[in-house]
């Protein structure tokens, strides 16, 4: 899919109708099950609450799968923050955007929350940096940056045990070992089935968990090593094409990091798992051209 994309010089048009798509489900959702406007200060301080707090899937299967596709279609807005995009167009991706957001606080996702964050402070980052000059100004918003994702970091942390992710390794591992499945996991199945299967598995909310558990170490070293190869590929390619394929570089950053507590990197029960597998590999099957000077971050 990702070479057909490529060979058709199509990447905008998949992009343009994963937009549309995800917008038109969460904006249809949002409309039939939101009938009460919460404040988002008080929506906020619903995520620290813990395995009490409240959260609305607005129709999908589980909350975070609400806010996993509004975070997706937050992320795919950005190919829309161009100079060349018709300001009408900029004007109701901005709208759609506030309703996503509304989304993801309503399903008190904190993966989804702070991808989010990660993502409008690296873009932010990088639009700062191609605008301002001098060496001083750039190494002084470096370490602004530096210390914003220490925070986030921290908070990332704080949310890591509030929800006993480290659990998920405490107790699974140890099933690996007693099942004499160490080297080649349990079963391929859905994360969620681990909890229902007889093996007396925990939950597994990490994707490098999840593989160990499926497929074991031999699985584990294949999957990384095409998740690093895949990596530099597309960071290859970002470096030295245009602000379409930067902004799927940043994604594909985003993604990884969520998937340290989402089983969400091309995994097929996120819908975002399929849109981006498809920006993924449409980058990778791109011949590298020679590195572009002046390459505007928003060309």
């Amino acid at each position: 899919m990702g070479s057909y994309v490529e060979m058709r010089n199509n990447l905008a048009d998949v992009i343009r109708v994963s937009f549309v798509t995800l917008s038109l489900i969460l904006v249809t959702l949002f409309l039939l099950n939101i009938d009460t406007l919460h404040n988002p200060i008080d929506l906020l301080k619903n995520f620290f609450i813990g395995y009490e707090r409240t959260r609305n899937a607005i129709g999908f299967m589980h909350p975070n799968a609400s806010g996993n596709t509004a975070l997706a279609a937050i992320m795919i807005s950005a190919f829309y923050n161009c100079k060349n995009t018709k300001m009408r167009t900029r004007v109701l991706v901005y709208l759609a955007d506030v309703i996503f957001m509304y989304v993801i606080l309503e399903s008190a996702s904190r993966t989804s929350l702070i991808a989010v964050m990660i993502f409008v402070l690296i873009r932010a980052y990088i639009f700062i940096l191609m605008k301002i000059k001098g060496t001083f100004p750039r190494i002084m918003l470096t370490i602004i940056l530096g210390l914003t994702s220490l925070l986030l970091l921290d908070l990332s942390m704080d949310i890591f045990l509030l929800t006993n992710r480290a659990g998920n390794f405490y107790y699974n591992i140890p099933i690996l070992k007693s099942n004499n499945a160490l080297w080649t996991g349990l079963a391929y199945i859905g994360s969620g089935e681990f909890m229902s299967t007889s093996y007396g598995t925990f939950f597994v909310d990490n994707y490098l968990l999840y593989t160990l558990m499926s497929t074991g170490i031999l699985g584990l070293i294949f999957n990384i090593i095409f998740m690093i190869s895949l990596s530099i590929k597309v960071f290859k390619i970002a470096n030295n094409s245009s602000s379409m394929y930067k902004t799927v570089a940043l994604i594909l950053i985003v993604n990884i990091i969520m998937s340290m507590t989402e089983t969400c990197f091309m995994y097929p029960s996120f819908s975002s798992s399929y849109i981006f597998t498809v920006l993924y590999l449409s980058v990778f099957a791109k011949k590298t051209t020679k590195r572009r000077k002046n390459v505007n971050y928003c060309e």
